[in-house]
C-alpha cells in the first residue's frame, strides 16, 4: 500500500493510505505521550456516536507501542481529497453560492452533533475538509469534542476553554 504524509497537528500525524483494493483512507496517529487516553477515547466515542455525511466517518481504530514503549493509537477515516477551508480562503472570498452550499454542509453536521449531545469546540477552516468528488465539505478533528452527556475532560477553573485561539468562543 502507498503512504504519503499529509499533515501534522498538535496531536496528530495524518497520512494518506490505500487499502488491498487501491481505497484511498486517512490514517490518523495519536500519541498518547502528547493526549491524554480519557480525550482519545471521547473522540473515538464521538465519531462512532454520528452518522452523518457531513461529519468526518470512522472505519477503524486500534493502538499499538511505538518503539520507545508509548502508546500509539490510530484511526482510519475517509479520504477527504479535495483541500480544507483554509486552502480555499487563500485566493480571496468564496463565491456567495459556495457559501450558501458550504454553510448547508456544516449546519447538517453540527446539527448531527447536537443530536448526539456533542459540542465539537475546534471549528476553524483547517478542520473543514472537502471530498474531490462531491465538493462537499466535512467537519474533521473531534479530539476537543465536548459530549454534554459524560463528565467534562476540560477543567472549569481554565481561563480559556479549549480549541484554537481566535476561533473558540470565549465562554
Amino acid at each position: 500500500t502507498n503512504v504519503e504524509f499529509i499533515a501534522k497537528g498538535a496531536f496528530k500525524e495524518t497520512y494518506r493510505v490505500e487499502d488491498s483494493d487501491s481505497n484511498k483512507l486517512a490514517l490518523k496517529l495519536i500519541d498518547s505521550s502528547k493526549q491524554s487516553t480519557d480525550r482519545i477515547s471521547r473522540e473515538l466515542g464521538a465519531m462512532l456516536k454520528v452518522k452523518n455525511a457531513h461529519v468526518s466517518a470512522l472505519s477503524e481504530t486500534g493502538e499499538f507501542l511505538a518503539s520507545g514503549g508509548d502508546r500509539i493509537f490510530y484511526f482510519i477515516e475517509e479520504y477527504l481529497g479535495g483541500g480544507s477551508l483554509s486552502q480555499r480562503l487563500r485566493p480571496g472570498p468564496l463565491k456567495p453560492s459556495d457559501v450558501r452550499r458550504y454553510a448547508g454542509h456544516l449546519m447538517e453536521g453540527i446539527g448531527a452533533l447536537n443530536d448526539a449531545q456533542l459540542v465539537h469546540r475546534d471549528i476553524k477552516p483547517d478542520n473543514i475538509l472537502f471530498r474531490s468528488s462531491t465538493d462537499e465539505c466535512v467537519l474533521v478533528d473531534l479530539g476537543l469534542v465536548r459530549d454534554l452527556s459524560d463528565v467534562s475532560l476540560t477543567a472549569t477553573w481554565l481561563g480559556r476553554g479549549p480549541g484554537t485561539p481566535l476561533f473558540s468562543a470565549p465562554e
